[in-house]
């Protein structure tokens, strides 16, 4: 019986587990290393694995969008089906306040600290049965991108971009037409001039689009997209209290030194851009700033009219102080 107990601890007085608990992990996309909310998730994975050896927990990530289709994943994760999930907020018909997180003026460290991430694990609890672990894009703010040169605000007007619903209110305010398409369908439709331009974050030499487009507006505007790695909640909370600790000071590690990495990967890809023949350009004063207070004002009221009475709080967490 001795013996028994004394097998069962390690030294530190940690619980050893013969048999790990293995969570399967998928992605929205396929794995890339150079996709920035590829790599923090690769990161997060990689280290939990590492930290994890002999312990509770190993993460087997089996795949992308080729496993289970994107717009299915969430619903997979809630299930149990999958337990842990890096994707963007394909679910803002269920928690529409995630989308603050695109309007964050403070980093992902500072969001833990200001409430605002209590608040998004509340809601994905209550909603959905998932936990956001940590944000894996922040940094990665979206641009303008089009065939077409444009000087003013008013040269937006009556211009087709491909869009999508998170950019409908924000389009409607600058009078651009909005042609819904997959992205594998943009570089066909600027070739045929289908479409004029696009939003998305800088990082476009991915997907060739640099082959097909002029200009970027030089006005940044959001922090990244929300995207996050998830885990199913009744999978972390069948974890032990030192397990979910060492995940989470995992996350909190993977946020802080992704931080530099973004920044060197930004730099990197519109030096690239530049070098295939795409120019950065500004409009004229005070436009540019006025693109980005409408691209901003414009979420912040769709987020309010869905989420009247976090809405607000939320936004005031994520003010830089």
């Amino acid at each position: 019986m001795l013996l028994v107990l004394a097998l069962t601890f390690t030294i530190g007085g940690t619980a050893a587990w013969a048999q790990p608990k293995v969570l399967k992990a998928i992605s929205y996309l396929t794995m890339s290393e150079t996709e920035l909310s590829n790599v923090a998730y690769k990161m997060f994975m990689d280290r939990v694995n590492e930290r994890m050896k002999g312990g509770e927990l190993r993460i087997d990530y089996i795949g992308g969008p080729e496993v289970i289709p994107p717009g299915e994943q969430m619903n997979a994760l809630s299930k149990g089906v999958v337990q842990f999930l890096l994707t963007p907020g394909y679910h803002t018909s269920i928690v529409p306040e995630v989308d603050a997180t695109l309007l964050s003026e403070i980093n992902p460290l500072e969001q833990r600290t200001s409430g605002f991430y209590d608040i998004i694990v509340k809601l994905h609890r209550d909603r959905l049965g998932v936990v956001p672990l940590l944000r894996a894009d922040y940094g990665t703010p979206f641009f303008l991108f089009t065939t077409v040169k444009v000087e003013k605000l008013k040269d937006f007007s009556g211009l087709k971009f491909r869009s999508n619903a998170n950019y409908t209110s924000f389009f409607n305010k600058l009078g651009i037409v909005q042609v819904n398409m997959p992205i594998g369908e943009l570089y066909t439709a600027l070739e045929r001039n289908l479409v004029v331009g696009f939003p998305l974050p800088v990082f476009i030499s991915q997907i060739g689009l640099q082959k097909v487009i002029k200009f970027v507006i030089d006005h940044p505007w959001w922090s990244g997209g929300s995207m996050y790695i998830y885990t199913n909640a009744k999978a972390w909370d069948s974890l032990s209290k030192q397990t979910q600790d060492a995940v989470m000071d995992i996350a909190k590690g993977v946020e802080k030194d992704m931080m530099p990495i973004v920044n060197k990967y930004y730099t990197e890809e519109r030096n690239r851009l530049t070098t295939a023949g795409v120019n950065f350009i500004k409009l004229t004063p005070p436009d540019g700033d006025n693109l980005v207070k409408i691209a901003t004002d414009t979420k912040w009221e769709d987020i309010i009219k869905k989420a009247p009475e976090i809405g607000p709080k939320m936004r005031e967490m994520l003010k830089k102080k």
